[in-house]
């Protein structure tokens, strides 16, 4: 019974270093895994935002190549036209007269109206181009938004799943100790119930003895007188 009881109670400390060691590399692992995926989703975020950044400055460098594009254009334009009008005014040389110079008026008028039409077209052409740009920028910024959001609720989860984790653990930990308190009082309740038997076979012992000598000591009274009668009827 004795080695019964040191040998539960090497497996109960054994039991509690093992434990032990099993917590301490559980949390290592579990902080382990938990920064490495940190540290993953904080990268990816960042490689998403320099995404953005990048493609934010790419559209606005196209915008720009665009509107310089456009008013190159619409400047060639003007230019021509003022050029054609110039070159027609020295082939008609000489005075006018006043119904040739309402007509030239009248060109010249017609010539600044296509000119602001056609600045107006081109005008128009422009801001299209920058509405569509504007468009395709806001669609990708929407779209990595979304990217960022989901990999934001990746990481809530993977903090909520890691706190559920930490929990469960410290719960498998709790039944482990009350179990292994529970087997620690046993194993004291039956080191005490052994202390009470081996007491009491102590006193048994002890009192089987003095039992023992006792009736010793009456025997050898006894024997004496027994004798005695024997010896008279001998004589006789």
């Amino acid at each position: 019974m004795l080695m019964e009881i040191t040998a539960l109670r090497a497996r109960l400390t054994d039991l509690e270093e093992e434990n032990l060691s099993l917590k301490k590399q559980i949390r290592k692992e579990v902080q382990e895994e938990y920064e490495a995926l940190v540290q993953a989703l904080f990268m990816t975020c960042l490689h998403i935002k320099e995404q953005l950044d990048e493609h934010q400055l790419h559209l606005i460098q196209k915008v720009c190549e665009l509107i310089g594009e456009v008013r190159a254009e619409g400047i060639a334009s003007i230019k021509k036209l003022k050029k054609t009008r110039g070159s027609a005014r020295p082939a008609e040389g000489g005075n006018k007269t006043p119904a040739q110079e309402s007509i030239q008026s009248q060109k010249e008028c017609l010539g600044i109206k296509l000119m602001a039409e056609q600045e107006v077209s081109l005008l128009r052409q422009q801001l299209l181009a920058v509405r569509q740009v504007l468009a395709r920028a806001q669609a990708d910024n929407t779209r990595l938004r979304k990217q960022q959001e989901t990999q934001a609720q990746l990481l809530r989860e993977l903090e909520h799943r890691v706190t559920q984790e930490s929990v469960t653990r410290q719960q498998l930990d709790v039944i482990k100790t009350s179990r292994m308190e529970k087997l620690l009082e046993d194993v004291e309740q039956k080191g005490q119930q052994l202390q009470l038997l081996t007491e009491e076979a102590e006193r048994a012992s002890k009192l089987g003895q003095l039992q023992r000598k006792k009736l010793g000591r009456e025997l050898r009274q006894v024997s004496p007188g027994e004798r005695d009668p024997r010896g008279q009827r001998s004589q006789l």
